[in-house]
């Protein structure tokens, strides 16, 4: 269960890109299933809700939906575009309607994501799969 655990760990990591950190192991209590290896815990829980992100990204870039992004405490409708890798980190590239301008976000920064059903039609190609 471990190993499982460390791989998954690991291709989060990879997707995303992400510095690797040393984790302490803390035993967690389950409500279920009881097992002898205690899951390792994430750091402020960042790699799973910055993997959630992309994969609702992802997802909205496929089907050419805006997404509904919180980012510096101010909500905001983005079409999405590409990532890149940063400096900081994971960068998400996308047209701001507010603004009208494309803008890049941090993913580890982002407060939250969501997926509307508000098409648009692409002005730069989409280079997210």
């Amino acid at each position: 269960m471990g190993n499982l655990y460390d791989r998954i760990k690991n291709t989060i990591r990879s997707l995303l890109r992400l510095p690797t950190k040393e984790v302490k192991e803390e035993p967690v209590e389950w409500a279920g299933e009881q097992t002898d290896v205690a899951p390792v815990a994430l750091p402020k829980a960042g790699y799973l809700q910055e993997a959630q992100a992309v994969s609702i990204i992802r997802k909205a870039a496929h089907n050419r939906l805006l997404v509904n992004l919180q980012y510096s405490g101010q909500f905001r409708y983005v079409e999405p575009y590409s990532f890149r890798q940063g400096k900081f980190g994971l960068l998400f590239f996308g047209h701001d309607l507010l603004r009208n301008d494309t803008r890049s976000y941090y993913i580890n920064k982002i407060e939250s994501v969501e997926l509307t059903d508000i098409p648009y039609n692409p002005r730069w190609y989409v280079e997210i799969d």
